[in-house]
């Protein structure tokens, strides 16, 4: 988002637009709730839950360069404020 330092996901109570989504974890089964595009139907629609938490690990690395990669679905989650240096 242009001019925002932020950006805040996953939290059911401020879905206010189409594209919002919030992932309950805190029972099993896992629940979606999803306000839908125009144009989507998430009954049919495919749903993508990322589950892995590090998608690359590299140590002891000289003279490497990455090209065209992409990382998508990962699971990673910002750690809380404390922990940072």
């Amino acid at each position: 988002m242009v001019g925002h330092r932020y950006v805040v996901e996953n939290i059911k109570n401020e879905l206010t637009q189409p594209g919002q989504w919030f992932l309950d974890r805190s029972k099993t089964p896992w629940t979606l709730t999803y306000l839908a595009n125009t144009g989507e139907n998430p009954p049919t629609d495919t749903v993508i839950v990322p589950q892995s938490t590090q998608v690359l690990v590299a140590t002891g690395l000289q003279w490497v360069t990455f090209q065209g990669i992409t990382f998508e679905h990962d699971n990673w989650t910002v750690p809380p404020w404390d922990t940072h240096p």
